[in-house]
């Protein structure tokens, strides 16, 4: 029994078909095949039953799924501390939140480059709620995100908080004092799409202050939203520290709320069966290149 199988095996049994475990793999569709073949060949059942192009457990292959998925634990447990991590080699397929891309993201591919040259991450830049379906489906091994909710599923590794504001041209005259959610819901608002952690969020806080946004225009890109905002549209929530030079040049206004934008934390998230893999190195090495706020994200 080789672990090539075993591997082939884990990875139909997490994304559903041949197909996508080939796809995941980098290999052939009959490559996949004929290493399951010979899996059951060596263990004299069946692992697997086919209905349409998915791939179901058989009750023996439900029985093997937890003693391949330790044997492969065990593979990069060795490889993680024994191996010298320049010889160590894989694919990382990481999901990441555009704010992360926006920010510190070029120095964690540095650093991973550097440490673990055999390494490739495969980059994946998607809103929150897409990021989490993908982990939950196994096309995703880590990924950096707001944690948004309880993941019980999944190791998960804090990256800090980052603070957003209210922010709009001076073309708008926005006034400088204190504004309540009802003022400043009269603006337009520009927003991320709902998939995005950050909806909610301002959602809730129109709630919270017995408001609701009468007009808004939603985008799935935090880039055009500064630059939309910046063209006089309306307004957005903009992380500060990103948009400082724009807030020092007088392109963009920083608005007063009562009550402010609470911080967003973020989180590198993996699977616990990976928790020696390169899955959680890669996570573990972006809790070391973040630049958000490492406050104790339990306050």
């Amino acid at each position: 029994m080789k672990l090539q199988q075993l591997e082939a095996f884990v990875w139909i049994t997490r994304l559903g078909s041949f197909a996508a475990a080939a796809e995941r793999l980098n290999i052939t569709q009959p490559t996949v095949s004929q290493r399951i073949s010979e899996l059951e060949g060596q263990l004299g059942v069946a692992v697997f039953k086919r209905v349409g192009r998915r791939a179901h457990l058989t009750e023996q292959g439900r029985g093997l799924m937890p003693l391949a998925e330790e044997m492969m634990s065990l593979r990069q447990n060795i490889l993680h501390k024994v191996a010298n991590p320049t010889h160590i080699s894989g694919t990382v397929r990481l999901g990441v939140a555009e704010l992360v891309s926006l920010t510190w993201l070029p120095q964690l591919i540095d650093r991973v480059s550097r440490l673990y040259p055999g390494v490739t991450l495969e980059l994946d830049i998607d809103l929150t709620e897409n990021l989490w379906d993908k982990l939950h489906q196994g096309v995703l091994d880590t990924a950096l995100l707001p944690k948004i909710i309880e993941r019980p599923s999944f190791e998960t590794i804090f990256l800090g908080d980052t603070h957003f504001a209210w922010m709009g041209s001076p073309s708008l005259n926005v006034p400088d004092r204190q504004l309540e959610p009802a003022e400043v819901a009269q603006w337009p608002v520009l927003l991320l799409s709902q998939h995005s952690n950050l909806y909610s969020i301002i959602e809730n806080w129109f709630q919270d202050g017995g408001a609701r946004m009468q007009r808004r225009a939603l985008c799935n890109n935090l880039y055009s939203i500064a630059n939309l905002t910046i063209c006089g549209l309306g307004v957005s929530t903009l992380p500060t520290d990103l948009y400082q030079g724009e807030i020092e040049r007088n392109e963009l206004t920083v608005l007063q709320t009562d009550p402010p934008l609470p911080a967003v934390g973020y989180w590198a998230a993996y699977r616990p069966a990976e928790s020696t893999n390169l899955a959680a190195i890669v996570a573990r090495l972006a809790a070391e290149c973040t630049t958000f706020s490492m406050a104790d994200p339990t306050q």
